[in-house]
């Protein structure tokens, strides 16, 4: 008979395994994120190497920053490409990895719902924006992932962490807004 911590290193494994294999496939049809910008990442791209030139930008550079778009990602794309000066593939694979960690949080389960982790994971896998967004500059993985941070500090009762969580999303895309219930 198997133990329950047997188990649970079994589910562990095949789940890291079969998401490692996902992310590889996503990251070769993408063409290993090396592909001329598209859409809005043009100018994303554009505002990004504006908050390149220092660690910390001016405030003229916020003030004076042209995108719709609340300026945090921007501001992390920019130091991205003043540390490692790797272009929009840096920031491109900054936003996979932050795709990849939020779909272990949310399919790793730390108490006993495996189930309803593997579902939530199964409806989050199958939204047809989820993994294509994560390959591309775009700001909306950033606020995803803040939004995910800040219900994990809430239900875990620790609201300043979840607090912080939900205005850093906001500060990366201002549509994340709450509702109470």
């Amino acid at each position: 008979m198997l133990s329950t911590k047997t188990l649970i290193n079994k589910y562990t494994i095949v789940f890291f395994g079969t998401i490692c294999i996902v992310y590889l496939i996503v990251f070769l049809y993408l063409k290993k994120l090396q592909f001329s910008p598209i859409w809005d990442e043009r100018t994303f791209w554009q505002t990004s190497l504006i908050f390149s030139n220092s660690l910390i930008p001016p405030q003229t550079w916020l003030q004076d920053y042209k995108e719709l778009n609340t300026p945090l990602p921007f501001l992390i794309f920019g130091v991205f490409e003043y540390l490692f000066k790797g272009g929009i593939f840096v920031g491109r694979l900054f936003n996979f990895f932050l795709s990849f960690l939020m779909t272990c949080i949310i399919g790793l389960p730390i108490n006993k719902t495996r189930r309803n982790a593997f579902l939530a994971l199964c409806g989050l896998i199958s939204f047809p924006y989820y993994l294509w967004l994560s390959g591309h500059l775009y700001t909306d993985i950033i606020a995803s992932f803040f939004v995910l941070i800040g219900f994990v500090f809430y239900v875990r009762s620790q609201h300043i962490f979840s607090g912080i969580s939900f205005v850093l999303a906001i500060a990366s895309r201002q549509y994340m807004r709450f509702l109470r219930t």
